[in-house]
């Protein structure tokens, strides 16, 4: 069923009288657009039911995202965490080579002057 804008037939023809329209356009404009089907415009009702559908699609994405967060925020800190283990290894291993090398240069040096 078609939905009629509801208006003042009557002062809307006189107001586009007095805008310089003859009566019979001014008859012509009130019937057309009293007659228009507005029953696919948005009433009200239905913005706020969109809006409250919106509003809670919001909250559940910004839930959802503080909960993302977290999770990005625990693997840095565990990705820090396997950093530092991976530099005092690299430590323990560079200062062990160094000491091998150390052990072999002063041994082929007694070897040599001996």
């Amino acid at each position: 069923m078609a939905h009629a804008i509801q208006i003042d037939t009557l002062a809307f023809a006189k107001r586009l009288q007095a805008a310089g329209a003859d009566e019979r356009l001014a008859e012509a404009i009130v019937e057309g657009i009293t007659d228009a089907d507005t029953s696919s415009l948005a009433t009200k009702e239905d913005l706020r039911h969109v809006e409250t559908a919106l509003k809670e699609d919001i909250a559940l994405v910004r839930t959802e995202l503080k909960e993302d967060i977290a999770l990005v925020k625990d693997d840095v800190a565990a990705i820090k965490t396997d950093i530092a283990n991976s530099h005092a290894d690299i430590l323990k291993w560079l200062f062990g080579i160094i000491f091998a090398q150390t052990a072999i240069v002063i041994a082929v040096f007694s070897f040599l002057l001996n």
